[in-house]
C-alpha cells in the first residue's frame, strides 16, 4: 500500500493490534535484558520518579518468536 491509498477500518485495527503486540514484546525484551545485565530501570510510582533495582524488575523471560 502506498501513501495515497487508505486502509479499511478493519485493516487499520489489525495493524494497530500488530503494532501494539510488537511494542509489548520489545518492552518485555528490554526489561529482561536490563534485569539479566544487572541494570536498574527508572519508573514512575505514585507520581514520583523511582530507580528500580534489577532484582525488583518483574518480567517473564521473553519468547524468541
Amino acid at each position: 500500500m502506498n501513501a495515497n491509498e487508505s486502509q479499511t477500518p478493519a485493516a487499520a485495527r489489525l495493524d494497530a493490534k500488530r503494532i501494539e503486540a510488537a511494542m509489548q514484546r520489545a518492552v518485555q525484551r528490554a526489561l529482561w535484558e536490563h534485569k539479566q545485565l544487572g541494570h536498574h530501570i527508572i519508573v514512575c510510582r505514585d507520581g514520583k520518579v523511582v530507580r528500580l533495582p534489577p532484582e525488583e524488575i518483574q518480567v517473564e523471560r521473553p519468547s524468541d518468536g
